[in-house]
């Protein structure tokens, strides 16, 4: 479902943020049915899936979606995959825009006793930000591309005819205009046509 350039840009903000090893992925269950149901939730319902606090934390079985406004049950079998212990793979049902979404790539935290905390990084111009998760959504890139920008600004929306660092099959979509994200090798795209990995570049801190 993903490609490799996918799994290479979370490596790359592992390592960015100080780790200098991730393990490969860990799959948790080859179950293909299971899903958290989000169609109901103010996740979807009020921020159209957009949030940059949204991360799953706790262990089997009770982990949970939390983001602003609350959280969210996850069923265990609905989380398929985990990475160095900081970032799963969920199945979904959800919306953004009423585009089909059927995955996230999302952070996990196992330990919820821990802050949560994204930050920009001004230091360097242009301002850097954390890919905070990525949706697989059931559409063509020109769909997704169409409908988001039809109610976002232009300056919130790259896909790769606009941005170099932005692969086929992908989008990316920011939380407020000039942030980009830190990983140098683009933002990897899915294999499938009928198919359109969107990331979330944002921050909780101005």
């Amino acid at each position: 479902m993903r490609n490799i350039q996918f799994v290479i840009v979370f490596l790359l903000l592992l390592i960015h943020s100080g780790i200098c090893r991730a393990d490969l992925p860990v799959v948790l269950t080859k179950d293909t049915k299971t899903f958290v149901n989000l169609m109901d939730t103010d996740l979807v319902k009020k921020k159209n899936l957009l949030d940059c606090e949204l991360r799953l934390v706790g262990k089997a079985p009770h982990y949970k979606l939390i983001y602003s406004l609350g959280e969210i049950e996850v069923p265990t079998l609905a989380v398929k995959e985990e990475i160095d212990h900081a970032f799963a793979y969920l199945a979904v049902k959800a919306t953004i825009n009423k585009l089909p979404v059927s995955t996230i790539f999302i952070r996990y935290q196992a330990d919820i006793s821990k802050p949560y905390k994204m930050e920009l990084n001004c230091f360097m111009s242009p301002c850097y930000a954390p890919v905070a998760y990525v949706m697989t959504l059931d559409r063509s890139e020109q769909q997704v591309y169409s409908v988001l920008r039809s109610r976002y600004a232009k300056e919130l929306i790259d896909d790769s005819r606009s941005n170099t660092g932005v692969d086929h099959g992908a989008i990316m979509i920011r939380d407020r205009p000039h942030v980009e994200t830190p990983s140098p090798d683009g933002l990897g795209g899915s294999d499938d046509i009928h198919k359109t990995e969107l990331h979330y570049v944002c921050s909780t801190e101005q």
